[in-house]
């Protein structure tokens, strides 16, 4: 996973902001409106994604300094976590903390559709990890995407400004990347296709996954019956899945 180098000399503190982004992707084909609504509540309130926070604020090594969290009406919730890095909490001065504490926070916003397409319901969560220093927000991509077991994620990560090494010269990323492909686990990588936009020369990258297995009754809160049409939910689905995936109607 990603590491600062120990050899790495700075003059006081790491100026790098690391800022990692993950939308992801729910589909679901519904027939019951109040059923879908209550799969949410029960599965992505205000509570259950602060423990998902949480984890990943532990993955990366970060300390919680406070937590805000909101549930909305009819549906859906956001929580946003205040970090520090553990390391730094205690040597930087107070009135340097509160700009660094600014900029290092996780957070998660849910973005559940109240108005369906021919029964598809679509559920984007929006995490966002933005740290400055040694914390590395990469290291919570694989423990992410196994409590997500999303459809599709769309990955974007970049690494903005600079920090000035004790002979003088400028830092502007402090640890080797081509793409975020390659943090992904083998676990995760082999159940996605991927598709990568890079740009490593100004530090910007990013990842789009589709998973590669479609079983129809994974995207069904109730199981297929005699009155509904497989293949022309399939259909739906699939289509769904290929728009967002790139981002635009079929």
């Amino acid at each position: 996973m990603l590491t600062s180098s120990p050899t790495l000399k700075l003059h006081g503190f790491n100026n790098l902001t690391k800022n990692f982004s993950c939308s992801a992707y729910l589909i679901h084909y519904i027939t019951n409106r109040e059923q879908y609504q209550n799969a949410i509540l029960n599965n992505f309130s205000s509570k259950q994604l602060t423990v998902c926070l949480t984890a990943l604020a532990t993955a990366i090594g970060a300390n919680i300094l406070n937590i805000a969290s909101q549930e909305y009406s009819p549906q859906g919730s956001s929580v946003t976590l205040l970090i520090a890095d553990s390391n730094e909490v205690s040597t930087i001065h107070t009135d340097c903390l509160v700009g660094h504490l600014d900029k290092s926070h996780i957070c998660v916003h849910t973005y559940p559709e109240y108005h369906p397409n021919n029964n598809i319901f679509t559920l984007r969560i929006d995490f966002e990890i933005s740290t400055c220093g040694v914390i590395t927000p990469l290291k919570a991509l694989n423990i992410l995407m196994a409590q997500l077991n999303a459809d599709i994620l769309h990955l974007d990560y970049r690494v903005r400004g600079f920090t000035r090494k004790t002979n003088g010269d400028k830092l502007y990323i402090d640890h080797p990347i081509n793409s975020i492909q390659q943090y992904l686990s083998l676990e995760h990588s082999g159940v996605y296709d991927a598709l990568d936009i890079n740009l490593p020369q100004n530090n910007l990258f990013s990842s789009k996954l589709l998973r590669k297995e479609f079983v129809l009754n994974n995207y069904l809160l109730e199981p297929v019956s005699s009155s509904m049409n497989a293949s022309q939910i399939t259909a739906l689905l699939q289509k769904e899945r290929k728009d967002i995936f790139y981002g635009k109607n079929s």
